[in-house]
């Protein structure tokens, strides 16, 4: 019976050592997992560079609007002040479109 008891202890200590390497080695795997930073795929780089040049495309768009305002602002600038000069005493109502008297300029 003493062979018996010494077997069965062997084969416990075989079986607890085992379990211990095995969780050591998955633990082991994931602390490693966990130290390394994910990585990026390919799918994903692909869709982080298309938006990325998405939205510079859409940054030169918008500041060729932007300019195009200005230079449209400007030009209006520009009339407006042609208009005025060659009627004196008035000034344009850009809402109507029509000229009115000049305001007086409040005495001194």
């Amino acid at each position: 019976m003493r062979h018996k008891s010494s077997k069965m202890r062997t084969v416990t200590i075989l079986v607890f050592t085992t379990i211990l390497a095995t969780a050591h080695i998955i633990s082991a795997g994931v602390a490693q997992e966990a130290s390394s930073p994910p990585t990026v795929s390919e799918l994903q780089r692909l869709q982080l560079v298309t938006v990325t040049q998405r939205l510079e495309i859409a940054q030169l768009k918008a500041q060729a609007v932007q300019r195009e305002f200005d230079d449209a602002r400007k030009e209006l600038v520009t009339l407006k002040a042609d208009l005025e000069s060659k009627a004196p005493g008035f000034v344009l109502d850009l809402q109507t479109l029509t000229f009115r008297p000049a305001p007086e300029a409040p005495a001194k």
